[in-house]
């Protein structure tokens, strides 16, 4: 353990110090999806080694959301988008603009001048220009229930969420519809909402939810 200046929170929470390198604000870009419960699965290469801890966040601009899993290709971190839903479903409300926040345990070259932290072996642990994440978590109750206010505009680790039975017609044999969901942020708001949509005369799916997000303060990092 080297000696020098760390930073911590209010707390004690340990924030930097020259032997850590935080996770981070690594990489911001934009992308616009075409809503549709039958949409093929969208992979996107992130520049993060799979060496590196890696979490992403998103927030829609245009309503509506897209649901990721954390993949690996060519050696790094990517995102597999399976699926993309608008405000108002997908023949309402079909584009769904999208940004991506990026974060890892990485280092990027910072720009000629900046102060920066080395360990005691000369390696680069942080400088000043980088944003380390600062992330919180809530819950919401119920497949779809809920609406989290946060009071800023925030940024959500946009997984599935849950699987439930929306309706069910009766019949012989029954009609079920199923639907998915997942986390999204809109606004000041988040929520967890439908993401597709499916029929079949089987009850064999199994129902699940996770009442818990994760978030961010997306203006600390715009």
């Amino acid at each position: 353990m080297s000696y020098g200046v760390e930073i911590r929170k209010s707390n004690g929470v340990l924030w930097m110090s020259p032997d850590v390198t935080p996770m981070n604000l690594v990489q911001r870009f934009q992308q616009s999806f075409v809503g549709r419960d039958d949409s093929p699965t969208i992979i996107i290469q992130l520049a993060v080694p799979v060496n590196e801890s890696c979490m992403v966040f998103t927030r829609s601009l245009t309503g509506g959301g897209v649901a990721y899993n954390m993949t690996q290709q060519n050696g790094y971190w990517a995102l597999a988008i399976n699926g993309a839903a608008g405000e108002n479903g997908n023949n309402g409300s079909p584009t769904v603009n999208v940004i991506f926040y990026v974060f890892a345990s990485m280092v990027l070259p910072p720009s000629r001048f900046s102060a920066a932290y080395y360990d005691a072996n000369g390696i680069m642990r942080w400088h000043a220009e980088m944003r380390p994440l600062e992330v919180f978590q809530a819950s919401a109750d119920g497949v779809g229930g809920g609406t989290i206010d946060t009071s800023f505009i925030p940024a959500v680790s946009s997984k599935f969420s849950g699987m439930a039975v929306i309706s069910m017609i009766p019949g012989t044999p029954p009609t079920y519809y199923w639907g998915s969901f997942a986390w999204r942020a809109y606004g000041t708001n988040m929520s967890s909402r439908p993401l597709s949509l499916w029929t079949t005369t089987s009850s064999a799916y199994t129902p699940w939810n996770n009442t818990s997000v994760y978030y961010i303060n997306s203006q600390n990092y715009d």
